[in-house]
């Protein structure tokens, strides 16, 4: 799989897949992720998503990890968010998605 400029996936296996994030994630990305979650879901036990290095993460991307996240869930596997910004946080926690998506990361 090609990966664009805007996410890698740093190692995937049949227990685990570990995908980082990097730059802005909205539009084209965000449709992007959604897509390659959709694949990774079904295929491992679990996948942790690190948005450490994201600098904006719009509406779509967060619609592309809730839509990950039932994927997995149906799948009986899991996905969450690692490696969280204090941006990122503050969207959790305003979503109410934190203890959906990054359990044990709400401030709140």
């Amino acid at each position: 799989m090609t990966e664009p400029d805007y996410f890698r996936i740093v190692t995937e296996g049949c227990a685990r897949a570990y995908v980082e994030l990097r730059g802005d994630i909205d539009g084209d990305e965000a449709e992007r992720l959604g897509e390659v979650l959709s694949d990774l879901v079904g295929q491992v036990r679990r996948v942790d998503v690190d948005v450490a290095a994201v600098t904006f993460f719009g509406s779509a991307a967060l619609t592309a990890l809730v839509t990950g996240l039932i994927a997995a869930r149906a799948a009986g596997h899991g996905l969450r968010l690692v490696a969280l910004t204090d941006q990122i946080r503050r969207l959790l926690d305003m979503t109410g998605l934190a203890d959906e998506l990054a359990p044990g990361a709400a401030t709140s």
